[in-house]
């Protein structure tokens, strides 16, 4: 049997909640049971986690609106030069090894939150639509100010060869 686990995160509304559940072979549940802490699920988040899956209909809703924006940020950040990795998640992530820490300092600049990764990656979680604006309005800007700054850069090169010559 393969292992399924599931958070009730964005989709469930849930995601400040830390609560899941795992499907798998009582010797792997008991591998993971003894690798949790007690208590780790409060009475609350559990009433929370059993409304969320009785209310089906609002949970294909979110499910659909996030899928939607995602592939509209998605589409976005790839007109802006940026190669996205595929996703069916509440983020998207973009492996930029060169210049991680550059963007995600411009994302932190701009007041948005970004998750990076030990391979310079950076993972930009799905939020409101106001929210994904920022995110664009962001990556944007950035992209313009590093084209600016290589364009600055070929012009003064330019400059010093037509001064050598």
């Amino acid at each position: 049997m393969t292992p399924l686990r599931q958070t009730f995160s964005a989709a469930h509304g849930l995601a400040g909640l830390r609560v899941g559940y795992l499907i798998a072979d009582p010797a792997i549940v008991e591998r993971v049971l003894r690798r949790t802490p007690p208590y780790a699920v409060t009475s609350v988040a559990e009433q929370a986690a059993v409304a969320s899956l009785r209310a089906e209909h609002e949970l294909a809703g979110r499910v659909d609106w996030i899928v939607e924006e995602r592939e509209r940020v998605a589409g976005q950040l790839r007109a802006r030069g940026f190669a996205l990795s595929r996703s069916e998640a509440s983020f998207l992530w973009i492996p930029l090894p060169d210049v991680g820490l550059d963007l995600a300092a411009a994302f932190r600049r701009s007041g948005i939150d970004v998750r990076l990764t030990t391979d310079g990656g950076i993972r930009i979680t799905i939020g409101s639509a106001v929210a994904n604006d920022a995110v664009v309005a962001a990556a944007t800007m950035f992209t313009e100010s590093r084209a600016a700054a290589v364009a600055g850069t070929r012009r003064a090169r330019g400059s010093l060869v037509s001064q050598a010559i």
